[in-house]
């Protein structure tokens, strides 16, 4: 299945100061705990680390309500 077949989220998160390191941690147990989506990848932006953005790939959209 092509990537563009595949229904997505595209989450921002903003941690409070300095904890950046912390909620990237706890995205990534969760989202690997999750098992809902097909992938996900989260970023950080370079600017502010306190600034997470979360991209998940789901197969299908009968997925993303399991």
């Amino acid at each position: 299945m092509a990537l563009q077949d595949q229904p997505a989220y595209i989450i921002k998160m903003r941690a409070k100061p300095g904890t950046g390191d912390k909620l990237f941690e706890l995205a990534t147990i969760g989202m690997e705990k999750s098992g809902a989506s097909d992938r996900f990848i989260i970023l950080r932006e370079d600017e502010d680390p306190d600034v997470l953005w979360n991209i998940e790939v789901f197969r299908s959209d009968e997925a993303i309500d399991s």
